[in-house]
């Protein structure tokens, strides 16, 4: 019964939300877009296993290729929050209308950074329905249809709605605005041809996920009114080329800092209406300094193409950067560079090299006695206080509440550059010298040095819980 009225809740909130458009349209084309896209709608679910703990995340997926190769929003593995190795167990979720959903297991495949998209594959043959996205741009007022799924407690139901398109917005990702309602982060939209032109994509973790682990007969399409989704053309080399776990993606680099041209600057320049970036800090060794951009370096144009328009100056930098990205480690790009005023455009071409190591890539040893985790050292800790990129020392990465580390106020992010006054020199060493502290003085206050975000530096004492917690996680 609990179920009943549960299911009976969510049709009373959906309906209106399409009613008001759906009885305009004709029935029948409505059916026929949603039975076109059912059969490849699918979930993917993970654990994540962090050092806290794991639960079970799930996000809506679609077969873009018949032989088991699904998409999902990046969100529901995001870099910035999960690290690569504490994804484990990842299943294709295939929903039935006559029995249980079926669980396949998958694999993997990698994050594309560039298109939002993450991949798994199936790690058994598979003959699924695959969706074959096409390139095509909607005009104001054409009709839309968005295909979706619903979480587990709705029984991965697929839903319809229908919407028009209102406009399409400018910046870093291109967008498209609708008039009405689409079906969820990770449903497919399609125009009036029944063609798949569109994706729905999800801006952060909360929104990439299906089920909501915290309340299972929560439905995350509804919490917000989504009106926006990526056109085809934005992601289809990513599906064309997906990653694989032997050929992740490599994402190129500039190694520079840059803003967008202000109106004042543009006018100094001679640039007015003309969309244009300034180069800011350049990273010793990068790229950048290696072609020889300067700070205060204008950019007009890369590879003879004018730089694509925002509709603010903060959007260009990212405009640029999004290019750049897209390119691969290895490419000439040649940008137009203005110097002076009154300057020609000089030529400087630079050869984009592979992005720093990131965070999510890097190893983390898990103190779990004192209640915090170091990781490796990577480019984004030593550029943030603007030290060597060989510095040694740990990050650290997380800190368990309540736990010693947290009391004795040791920070996130904070670089421990010595333990017992010892110089930290790598996360291995750091390991071995904690677990032997650790076993041999198990009363001792630790003592580190560190330096924070902004270079300042603080010692900290953490004195040891008196428990029979084990130093270390492995």
């Amino acid at each position: 019964m609990k179920n009943i009225q549960r299911m009976i809740g969510w049709i009373a909130i959906l309906l209106p939300l399409s009613s008001a458009v759906a009885s305009a349209q004709d029935a029948k084309t409505i059916r026929a877009m949603y039975d076109l896209v059912k059969p490849s709608l699918v979930a993917v679910k993970y654990t994540w296993t962090s050092e806290l703990g794991s639960q079970e995340l799930s996000a809506a997926g679609v077969i873009v290729s018949d032989d088991g190769l699904v998409i999902m929003p990046i969100g529901i593995v995001t870099p910035a929050i999960v690290p690569d190795d504490q994804m484990q167990k990842f299943k294709i979720v295939v929903p039935s209308e006559t029995g249980d959903e079926t669980e396949i297991d998958a694999t993997l495949q990698g994050r594309d950074e560039r298109s939002s998209l993450a991949f798994v594959r199936a790690d058994s043959p598979q003959k699924w329905k695959s969706i074959r996205f096409v390139d095509a741009s909607p005009q104001t007022g054409d009709p839309l249809y968005s295909v979706g799924i619903l979480p587990k407690g709705a029984g991965y139901k697929t839903l319809v709605t229908t919407a028009f398109m209102s406009t399409r917005l400018r910046g870093p990702v291109p967008q498209i605005l609708v008039g009405g309602q689409l079906a969820g982060v990770g449903a497919v939209v399609l125009d009036a041809k029944g063609r798949p032109i569109g994706y729905v994509h999800a801006r952060s973790l909360g929104e990439a996920l299906l089920d909501n682990p915290e309340n299972p007969d929560d439905l995350p399409m509804l919490n917000t009114t989504l009106r926006l989704f990526i056109p085809a053309g934005d992601f289809l080399a990513a599906i064309h080329q997906p990653p694989s776990p032997d050929k992740p993606i490599v994402i190129p680099w500039i190694g520079c800092e840059m803003k967008g041209l202000e109106k004042e600057d543009a006018e100094y320049f001679g640039l007015e209406n003309v969309p244009a970036v300034q180069v800011g800090d350049v990273v010793p060794d990068s790229p950048a300094a290696k072609a020889g951009l300067n700070k205060l370096d204008v950019i007009t144009q890369i590879d003879g193409q004018a730089i694509e328009r925002g509709d603010l100056p903060v959007e260009l930098p990212e405009i640029v950067t999004r290019k750049i990205q897209r390119m691969q480690a290895g490419d000439k790009v040649t940008l137009s560079v203005i110097r002076a005023k009154g300057d020609v455009p000089k030529q400087i071409v630079v050869t984009l090299d592979p992005r720093p190591k990131q965070p999510h890539q890097a190893k983390r040893f898990y103190a779990k006695d004192l209640g915090f985790v170091a990781r490796e050292v990577t480019f984004v800790d030593t550029y943030r206080r603007k030290m060597g990129a060989t510095t040694g020392g740990v990050v650290v990465a997380l800190l368990r509440p309540q736990a010693a580390a947290q009391a004795a106020r040791l920070g996130l992010n904070d670089l421990i550059i010595q333990m017992n006054a010892k110089p930290v020199e790598n996360l291995d060493q750091f390991k071995k010298d904690y677990l032997e502290f650790r076993k041999n003085r198990p009363n001792d206050p630790l003592v580190l040095e560190v330096m924070q975000v902004d270079g300042k530096q603080r010692t900290i004492n953490i004195e040891p819980p008196q428990t029979d917690v084990q130093p270390g996680n492995r």
